[in-house]
């Protein structure tokens, strides 16, 4: 029976995650063989009524009596829109079979093609471990806003895991404890103390990360809580004793939101399930207060604990709740389940509630369970155990399993799983890995790689929750690293779509799906809403490269074109190729155009192909129309309506198709732009560029390519200057001589748009002129508009160049009226938007107008997808998926751009891609302008400083304000150095400040006599000149001959000379000098 309690959430929860796996399979994919015989009935019965299948309403009416009636009728639509190929209206056995039997094929195919899970080979990692692995968890870094401490995805709140950071903790029998960071390299090796080593055996750890605590199961029938906040061994502080049997599994909660709410459930070799939750886990512990730094290794027994319940702790011990060992436990707080496993076949897993409000509940299995874990979000149960078989369950049905996973060859011992992929980890007694997918119930990789390393059974078994790591444990540790995002990337580390050049990308309004097609010959169909690739199949024309596609008038066909010249008809819902299109010339097909019943073909054959789209034609073989109106190769096509199809050519010719007589009304030549760079054009000039047709077409002629006079002939190799890379018809637009109706793009940058009905160029101009997107550099005039796109009612005109750039105009109320002078408009229509794309050429884009979304292939290899804004939505082969509303709301959208881009991208591109920047980047900007503005060369504060203080004593003798007021000031103004300002005008700055000590006294020493007394030094030489000297000596009066008086060091410093070492000369110390 199913636990009761609380129905409303549980079944909230359940309802959800039915929704979820509801979604992420398609209709078809819920079909099996018992629904597959029903359906062949009814079919059988409709062939034995005279019909010839089952229309859309019997369909619907078929699979709602066989599915249930609670499917989708929009989802039975779709399904029938894509068995129904040949647009009759009806579906028979056949072809749905044919449709079932090619689709699973094509996923077949696909899925081989994809890389493992886990691609990478096994890497062992050196540790200090000696002894088996006990236990291997995560401790996560609390610093951020975290949800919970053991990394579980059912215990969080919201929160992706796999942006927490934490750390690695494993920990062997013998009590070695490993700490391993991010990078799985090791930190720090801690030998804990255990009360007897030799007997004592760490059996299981868990991580309180709330209260920074390390608490360990041993084999002496005990607990032991470590604090992991001592910095050189971990301190022992309490130690719960006297347990009934010893603790072999162990689980660890706390509240996100309130660190005191802590659960912790045990299970033990008596089958018995232990909780308690702590109230106060912060400060108190197992009844001890162990926030003081004085509590050390104290016992406490669990006898005492279980007696005498208190505020802050409440215990619940629940004995014999298994017949064999409790293999394993988990505290579910979305349900406040306490859930437990053993080997025993009569109660192998059981759920019960925390408080004892709800009824418990047990699912039996054979053999019984060895390993379970949970999945709040896939709402899931996954079981493992000695029957070999993985088994996945609704936690409200105990009676029978959503699903039976079979292929293991021994016993299943550990099991977890990854939300976040969706998948399903066993791991079996004969080492084997086995990777299962959740939604589609199979086998995505068998991994048999820990034979050599690991020749025992793991002991430990644990799923990084940051990295999606797998992490094995025997007496070392093994590694299996996932699939990383860079591996689907180019060689230059980017994410790419197709491994070969893209062809095109279009958007299906029917399926909401996203076709590519690339050079390689590869055909991927994607799903708009998440981004995810839905179907692929390749060699679509054996060896030859795909260079052209197009859906059918009804959009649930394909049509592409090879180099080889072939055509072929694809059912690209699942790879069925319906038909193959032969032509007579083996020339490049570049465009195709789907008309009513009639698919024409252009290419470098020089003349259109037209193949009939009905039953009746079973050659195959083309008819073509009106021959030498093209001289060179057919570049693009465009439909218009009604009854007209246009065709552009390399040299750049432009030719009108009425499409009813099969014949061509108008010829028109882009290629005159010399004249009206120079000046305004001329009716001459324009007259050259339009010809009605047949009669005036005058084959080749010399057209000017500049102001300068030089002429070149047309089809030599000036021509990629003028060849025609798109056409559009503006089709809302009257069919008269009064506005443009056809917009043409091609080389150097120039948009035309024309009238066919006679009035010929109206108007014309070059992306590169705008203002606003004008390049730096001479070589981007020479790049060419290679991509075109009209919304439905031609306000909008989107364009993509070779610089991977593209732009948003609106042609709304542009060239509506032919001008009176006949001279083409030059000036730009209004630019809405700008920004680069891709990094190399623009090769399509396309429109989603019902979602307000736009589509981009290039030559990178890239098919991305932006709103029409150019809000940056993904780039299609990502590995992470979008999920997008309908109707879009772009707060939802995240803020993100290319990885690409984010290198060389402008500020205003990276500002349309990423949306609209937040106040604080206005903010940072204001102040990176007032400081720049406040550090600049002779600003002066004294001004400003005068000013306010002049403004603050005329306000403060209002009687408003008064004395109180003081000028509010956003940023302080930085501190200046001061400025000297010398005699001769010139400033001298002060560009440093020493600090210097108060000066002392010399002690011990004597002046010298020049300055202790220079008068007397200065008598002192008068009277050496008049004859006394020293000591009563008489010298020679001075006179012109007389000798100068030297001093030297020892006369003017005779401190530094003491008195008996110093020996003068009289003739070196009484030279003469006046002084």
């Amino acid at each position: 029976s199913a636990p009761t309690g609380k129905k409303t959430q549980d079944s909230a929860i359940s309802s959800q995650a039915s929704q979820k796996l509801a979604e992420s399979s398609k209709l078809e994919d819920q079909i099996n063989l018992q629904h597959l015989v029903e359906l062949m009935r009814v079919f059988h019965e409709a062939d034995e009524n005279g019909s010839d299948g089952l229309d859309i309403e019997e369909f619907r009416a078929a699979f709602g009596q066989i599915l249930g009636k609670g499917k989708n009728d929009q989802q039975m639509a779709i399904l029938f829109m894509k068995i129904d190929t040949n647009c009759d209206g009806t579906v028979d056995w056949d072809e749905f079979c044919t449709y079932m039997l090619l689709e699973y094929q094509e996923k077949d195919v696909m899925a081989g093609e994809k890389l493992p899970p886990f691609p990478y080979p096994l890497r062992v990692l050196h540790s200090s471990h000696r002894e088996t692995i006990s236990r291997i968890t995560f401790l996560p870094n609390l610093n951020r806003r975290s949800h919970d401490c053991t990394g579980k995805s059912h215990d969080s709140d919201g929160q992706d895991w796999r942006e927490v950071d934490g750390r690695i903790l494993s920990v062997c029998k013998d009590g070695t404890l490993c700490f391993w960071k991010s990078n799985l390299t090791l930190q720090r090796v801690v030998t804990l103390e255990c009360s007897r080593p030799k007997l004592a055996w760490v059996t299981d750890m868990v991580v309180l990360a709330n209260v920074n605590r390390l608490l360990l199961s041993f084999t002496e029938n005990c607990l032991s809580l470590y604090d992991l906040s001592s910095s050189a061994t971990f301190e022992r502080q309490v130690t719960v004793v006297g347990f009934p049997h010893c603790i072999i599994s162990m689980d660890y909660w706390f509240d996100p939101k309130d660190f005191d709410h802590a659960v912790l459930v045990l299970g033990d070799t008596g089958g018995g399930v232990c909780a308690m939750e702590f109230l106060s886990a912060t400060t108190s512990l197992f009844g001890v207060q162990t926030s003081s730094k004085q509590v050390s290794n104290l016992r406490v027994p669990f006898v005492q604990l279980l007696h005498h319940n208190s505020e802050a702790t409440r215990i619940a011990y629940t004995p014999r709740v298994h017949r064999d060992w409790v293999c394993g436990v988990q505290y579910w707080p979305c349900m406040q389940y306490l859930v437990s496993c053993s080997r025993d076949s009569a109660r192998s897993l059981h759920l019960s509630d925390l408080h004892r409000r709800k009824q418990s509940s047990s699912f039996r299995v054979r053999k019984g369970v060895a390993a379970f874990d949970y999945s709040r979000e896939w709402n899931i149960i996954a079981t493992g155990g000695l029957d070999r078989a993985v088994r996945l369950w609704n936690p409200y049905v105990t009676g029978k399993p959503i699903a039976v996973l079979k292929g293991h060859s021994t016993a299943v011992l550990h099991v977890a799983i990854d939300s976040v992929d969706g998948h399903v980890l066993s791991f079996s007694k004969d080492l084997e890995l086995r990777v299962w997918d959740i939604a589609d119930h199979v086998c995505l990789q068998s991994c048999h790689r820990f034979q050599q390393q690991h020749p025992q059974p793991p002991s430990a078994f644990f799923l990084h929750p940051h990295t999606g790591t797998l992490l094995i444990g025997t007496n070392q540790l093994g590694v299996l690293e996932p699939y990383r995002d860079e591996d689907q990337h180019s060689s230059h580390g980017e994410v790419v779509s197709h491994e070969s050049v893209l062809c095109a990308a279009l958007y299906n309004e029917n399926f909401h799906q996203v076709v590519s097609g690339c050079h390689g010959g590869v055909v991927s169909v994607w799903d708009v809403t998440t981004g995810e690739k839905t179907i692929q199949f390749s060699r679509c024309h054996g060896d030859a490269e795909i260079t052209a596609m197009s859906f059918d008038s009804s959009g649930r066909r394909l049509l592409t074109g090879g180099r080889d010249g072939t055509l072929r008809m694809w059912n690209f819902n699942n790879g069925a190729c319906l038909s193959v299109l032969k032509n007579h010339y083996s020339a490049e097909v570049t465009s195709i155009c789907f008309l009513k019943q009639k698919v024409v073909v252009g290419g470098w054959s020089r003349q259109l192909a037209v193949y009939s789209d009905t039953r009746e034609s079973d050659d195959g073989l083309p008819k073509y129309w009106e021959a030498g109106l093209h001289q060179e190769d057919i570049l693009c096509m465009a439909e218009g309506e009604p009854g007209l199809l246009a065709s552009g050519s390399y040299d750049g010719d432009i030719v009108v198709w009425n499409t009813d007589r099969e014949r061509a009304t108008c010829k028109l030549n882009a290629s005159c732009r010399g004249s009206r760079e120079g000046q305004q054009g001329s009716a001459a000039g324009h007259a050259s560029r339009l010809s009605t047709l047949p009669g005036s077409y005058k084959g080749r002629q010399k057209v000017p390519l500049n102001s300068g006079g030089h002429q070149m002939e047309q089809g030599s190799s000036a021509n990629n200057e003028r060849a025609v890379e798109k056409l559009a018809f503006l089709k809302t637009r009257p069919l008269d001589e009064g506005s443009a109706t056809l917009v043409a793009c091609g080389s150097c940058g120039w948009v035309q748009l024309w009238n066919v009905l006679g009035a010929g160029l109206v108007g014309e101009f070059n992306i590169w002129s705008t203002a606003r997107h004008q390049l730096k550099g001479a070589g981007h005039c020479l790049q060419a508009v290679t991509a075109l796109r009209v919304d439905s009612n031609d306000q909008f005109l989107f364009t993509g160049n070779s610089l991977g750039y593209i732009q948003v105009w609106d042609i709304s109320d542009y060239c509506l009226s032919v001008p009176e002078e006949r001279r083409p408009v030059l000036a730009p229509p209004p630019l809405l938007e700008t920004w680069q794309a891709h990094l190399s050429s623009v090769v399509s884009l396309d429109l989603a107008e019902g979602r307000g979304l736009l589509l981009s292939a290039s030559t990178d290899r890239c098919v991305r997808l932006w709103t029409t804004h150019g809000r940056f939505i993904g780039t299609f082969g990502e590995k992470a998926p979008w999920k997008l509303s309908h109707p879009l709301r772009p707060s939802e959208l995240p803020r993100k751009v290319p990885s690409d881009l984010s290198r060389i991208a402008s500020f205003r591109t990276i500002q349309t891609v990423s949306g609209p920047f937040a106040s604080k980047w206005k903010l940072a900007k204001n102040l990176f302008r007032v400081l720049r503005q406040s550090t600049k060369i002779g600003s002066a504060l004294t001004p400003s400083d005068h000013t306010h203080q002049q403004e603050a004593k005329h306000l403060a003798n209002k009687s408003i304000l008064g004395r109180c007021y003081q000028r509010r000031t956003r940023f302080r103004q930085p501190i200046l150095p001061a400025r000297l300002r010398q005699s001769d005008g010139r400033l001298l700055g002060v560009y440093s400040v020493l600090k210097c000590s108060e000066l002392r006294e010399l002690e011990g020493g004597r002046l010298p006599p020049l300055t202790a007394a220079p008068r007397q030094l200065t008598v002192g030489a008068a009277s050496l000149a008049e004859g006394e000297g020293p000591e009563g000596e008489s010298v020679p009066a001075a006179g012109p001959t007389a000798p100068k008086v030297v001093h030297t060091e020892a006369s003017l410093l005779p401190a530094l000379h003491p008195a008996g070492k110093v020996t003068t000369h009289r003739h070196d110390r009484l030279k003469l000098n006046a002084i």
